[in-house]
């Protein structure tokens, strides 16, 4: 039997033999985005990740979709309205992985009327928020609750309607999974190397999974590699044009705090937001947002950022009493934004506005890197990032149409597919989690197996084996923490494990000494979570 891996090897040695209208380098959203959208209007375009797909800052978020309501404080309206517009869009062409989030907002001390303010100016700028979404992801506008809606003492107590984007890292792998289906290629762990134009076309070779380098011919490139932009204009260019400032952002998932039925903003005493988000039966808590200055191939989350985001949410929300044996998991990551504000200004008050810079001025024509892109707006940022590359390159293509199409899973649900599943509760937990790509994860061939999360979720042996052979499910890792989530509630008994690790290295050839390597670097992993 030809096993995955042989099958991915052969197919990475063809792509060296490739020329290329478009290469984007970078697998988080933004990169995804950009890969869809190119397929879409009929580019051939590959993209290369140096690790695995969703692994950087695309893993580190709250897990939200949001219109950005504390960007009407710093004034920036067109930013609002941009980012609602395109929580309207994900709200239908991935309405399957979107879920809408009620917030509420206590207000200790202070006037009241400043959030009010902001919050009709928030509907205001967002009355087209239905429009064209299916009406299980409407939302609705802003309410004052009574006082005593919370435990605590509070002047006034609001509402407000956002998205909760359960697992954003699938929703990357599925941008992709689109992509590739529309005749795009694209490879995870294979980092770029050297960067060269030559003969009116750009050479980028990278090394492949199997450690041998390959080259590659692109008439465009587009760096979409989010905190590592710069280190890539560096391959090319003797000064980056990105000027990016790293923010450090840190998240603990905990056992359940605060209201089960609703999303927390807190307000911290320097104006900073936190959030105590319900979560698949837990609670996500944070972030924090500071300068992070270190090589960003060294960034971990270290155990003073889980103490100092417990300290935090016992402050704002003594309700918690949360203690360190709470913490179930963390993650972090690092926000990449543009540099070049006053000094004083901190990487919270900093611009989240996406930008798209031209290395023409530095003698590279048709090489773009885009920069400031977030989960609510990577689709636009792609769209214009695309548009822009076309017009310099007078290249025909297709006009955009990734506001139209929708994702793979996000068909609405038709009870005939489940006409012939035996266990009917199994498939509905699919498609909660999958939407209406369920139907191929149910058809795929395997064993029935079911395993058990730390939170009690379920997971089957099936859609383990469809990550394999479908979505670039190359470690444990991959399938745990960027596929089914399985592992982003805390790390599964050791029994589950091994099984897991027995039936993927069935699929990808794995000998016990892989299997058994594979759980270890899994559980280092979680080495701060013990």
């Amino acid at each position: 039997m030809q096993t995955a891996t042989r099958r991915r090897t052969r197919s990475a040695r063809t792509t060296a033999r490739q020329n290329y209208d478009l290469c984007i380098i970078g697998g988080g959203i933004s990169g995804a985005c950009l890969l869809r959208d190119a397929a879409l209007r009929g580019l051939k375009a590959i993209l290369l990740e140096k690790n695995d797909f969703a692994s950087g800052t695309t893993q580190a978020t709250s897990r939200l979709i949001h219109g950005g309501l504390r960007y009407l404080k710093q004034g920036r309206l067109g930013l609002v309205r941009e980012s609602l517009r395109e929580r309207r869009i994900l709200a239908r062409i991935a309405a399957h992985a979107l879920r809408p989030a009620r917030f509420l907002v206590p207000v200790g001390e202070g006037p009241t009327w400043p959030l009010r303010l902001g919050l009709t100016l928030y509907d205001f700028l967002s009355l087209d928020r239905n429009r064209h979404v299916p009406e299980s992801n409407h939302i609705q506008a802003h309410q004052r609750l009574k006082a005593e809606r919370l435990p605590g003492s509070w002047k006034a107590i609001f509402s407000y309607h956002d998205y909760a984007n359960t697992n954003p890292e699938w929703l990357t792998v599925e941008m992709i999974l689109d992509a590739e289906r529309h005749g795009a290629v694209a490879h995870n762990y294979t980092p770029v190397e050297a960067l060269e134009r030559k003969d009116e076309a750009y050479s980028v070779q990278y090394r492949g999974e199997d450690g041998e380098r390959a080259t590659i011919q692109a008439s465009m490139v587009i760096n979409a590699a989010g905190p590592w932009a710069d280190l890539i204009e560096g391959k090319l260019a003797k000064k980056p044009t990105a000027q990016l400032t790293r923010s450090r952002g840190i998240h603990i998932v905990t056992r359940p705090v605060g209201p089960g039925d609703a999303y927390l903003a807190l307000l911290q005493k320097n104006g900073k937001h936190f959030f105590v988000l319900p979560w698949r039966g837990c609670s996500i808590i944070g972030t924090t947002d500071t300068a992070y200055r270190g090589d960003p191939d060294r960034f971990a989350v270290l155990e003073e950022d889980i103490a100092e985001v417990l300290q935090t949410v016992n402050e704002l929300w003594p309700d918690s009493r949360l203690a360190r044996t709470d913490v179930l998991y963390y993650y972090g990551g690092m926000r990449p934004l543009l540099a070049g504000e006053e000094s004083s200004v901190s990487t919270y008050e900093s611009s989240r506005k996406s930008e798209v810079i031209d290395l023409a001025t530095q003698g590279f024509p048709h090489f773009y890197t885009v920069v400031g892109g977030k989960y609510t707006t990577s689709r636009h940022l792609a769209e214009k990032a695309i548009d822009l590359a076309l017009q310099k390159s007078k290249k025909k293509a297709r006009d955009c149409r990734t506001a139209e199409t929708l994702l793979p899973g996000a068909l609405a649900f038709r009870e005939e597919w489940l006409s012939g599943i035996k266990d009917r509760s199994t498939a509905l937990i699919l498609y909660g989690r999958y939407g209406s790509l369920a139907r191929e994860i149910l058809l795929t061939a395997g064993p029935d197996e079911i395993y058990t999360g730390r939170n009690g979720e379920s997971y089957t042996a099936k859609e383990f084996l469809f990550h394999v052979r479908h979505t670039h499910g190359k470690t444990l890792s991959d399938l745990y923490l960027r596929r089914t989530g399985m592992g982003t509630t805390g790390l599964p008994d050791a029994t589950t494990n091994r099984a897991i690790a027995r039936l993927v290295g069935q699929e990808l050839g794995w000998s016990r000494e892989e299997q058994n390597r594979q759980i270890r670097e899994l559980e280092q992993h979680y080495k701060l979570c013990r």
